[in-house]
């Protein structure tokens, strides 16, 4: 991802500066504006009411809508993590992880009796 790319984003300029400095690897595209739409709505609308909710929403996103269909951006999903430095969500992110291994083992299951 070069520079024009991020100056050009509708990303908040925090989310900018994690992104270039934590890529290790070139990018030949950012995520969807819908995508993004997604996830800054997200945030936008937690509050202290929701906040469970809306920690279970994003990590059944990062693992079911990302991370296990992006291999290549495993570390950089993980350097968000430790900057984020919550044990709440890294345990529900390693939860959705065991779910989501859980629903393709089944289907890999199913898939292999016919």
């Amino acid at each position: 991802m070069d520079s024009d790319m991020l100056q050009k984003s509708t990303q908040p300029d925090n989310l900018k500066v994690f992104i270039q400095e934590n890529l290790d690897q070139k990018v030949s595209h950012e995520p969807a504006s819908e995508i993004q739409d997604k996830i800054l709505f997200m945030i936008n609308n937690i509050s202290a009411s929701n906040m469970d909710v809306k920690a279970k929403e994003f990590t059944d996103y990062m693992v079911m809508k990302r991370a296990s269909i992006e291999p290549n951006f495993h570390e950089l999903y993980l350097k968000f993590l430790e900057k984020v430095n919550s044990r709440m969500l890294n345990k529900k992110i390693v939860k959705a992880t065991n779910e989501n291994c859980k629903v393709d083992s089944a289907i890999f299951h199913k898939r292999k009796k016919k």
